[in-house]
């Protein structure tokens, strides 16, 4: 058997040109086979579809055998993908259409799929989930291959990207569950602060991690409001339990840094401010009155903070 082939770009277009010839012989079986073939890029579209048309001409011992395709791809919202394809054979005497469309979310894999051409018809739809027990949680997944990670925020409805794609976001606990994550390589897992509240800090928000084959791991990020302190807004009060009036001038000094606010309307104070100072002073009146924030066990509430100790006036 021999083959020689060759390939070339049309002008300075992307599409390609393929010429090939084939030549076999045996004791009894001896055939020539002369392929051309082209490849044409229709066009590719910012947001990633694309389309391309493929012609051959085969003659396999003086048959005449052609082949015209044209397929059509783009991608779907939310990690998916779509696609169209026609083709003609005229070794078949057939046109048949091609249709496929699937999507992946943190919950299930969906593919759907359909075909039709001559007297056949066909379709299929496959969904794809399970149940993974956790963290003492029950959690719907799209299938675990691999490895996968539990995230922890301490905020619902917190948005989680698994390198730089959505993975979903943490529910009432704080919780995610990212399934899909490469074994004993390494996996970024990644929060967007431009997507938060403006109360809201964490010291870090993108983490690399390794898990294991067939395990988890979990990655914690420390979002202030419900990590430490517990509470995103305190209201401190004066020694005769009366709130400060607002604008009162708040300081707070984290290694050796000053850090100032103020009380709002509402006699409170946003905390995110002085994270990750401990402690803060109120000067009113002449008086100097030193607050602790300690953590608690309550959230979703403004908490009341008295002073530990306050100086005479001055």
């Amino acid at each position: 058997m021999a083959t020689l082939n060759a390939t070339s770009r049309v002008f300075d277009t992307s599409a390609v040109v393929s010429a090939g010839l084939t030549s076999t012989r045996a004791s009894a079986v001896r055939q020539q086979n002369v392929t051309v073939s082209l490849i044409v890029p229709l066009d590719t579209s910012p947001d990633q579809r694309s389309r391309s048309l493929y012609a051959s001409q085969s003659s396999v011992d003086g048959a005449q055998l052609s082949r015209v395709q044209y397929a059509d791809n783009g991608p779907v919202p939310a990690d998916g993908n779509w696609g169209v394809g026609l083709t003609h054979d005229s070794r078949q005497s057939m046109t048949s259409v091609d249709a496929n469309w699937a999507r992946s979310t943190d919950r299930f894999d969906l593919d759907a799929s359909a075909r039709a051409g001559g007297q056949s018809r066909a379709a299929q739809v496959a969904l794809r989930s399970g149940f993974v027990w956790t963290g003492g949680s029950l959690f719907s997944t799209r299938p675990v291959t691999g490895a996968f990670a539990m995230v922890s925020t301490g905020q619902k409805d917190v948005p989680v990207l698994f390198e730089n794609r959505p993975a979903g976001r943490t529910n009432e606990r704080g919780l995610l569950l990212v399934p899909g994550l490469v074994a004993t390589g390494i996996n970024r897992l990644r929060l967007d602060p431009a997507s938060w509240p403006i109360n809201w800090t964490s010291g870090e928000v993108e983490k690399e991690v390794v898990p294991p084959l067939g395990g988890g791991v979990l990655v914690s990020f420390r979002i202030n409001a419900q990590a430490w302190p517990a509470q995103t807004f305190v209201k401190p009060l004066q020694p005769t339990g009366q709130l400060f009036p607002a604008g009162t001038l708040v300081v707070a000094s984290v290694n050796g840094d000053r850090r100032e606010t103020a009380i709002d309307r509402e006699g409170q104070l946003w905390i995110g401010e002085l994270i990750p100072a401990t402690s803060f002073s109120i000067i009113y009146q002449g008086r100097l009155c030193e607050f602790s924030l300690q953590p608690s066990v309550t959230s979703g509430e403004v908490a009341a903070v008295r002073p530990d100790k306050c100086g005479e006036k001055a």
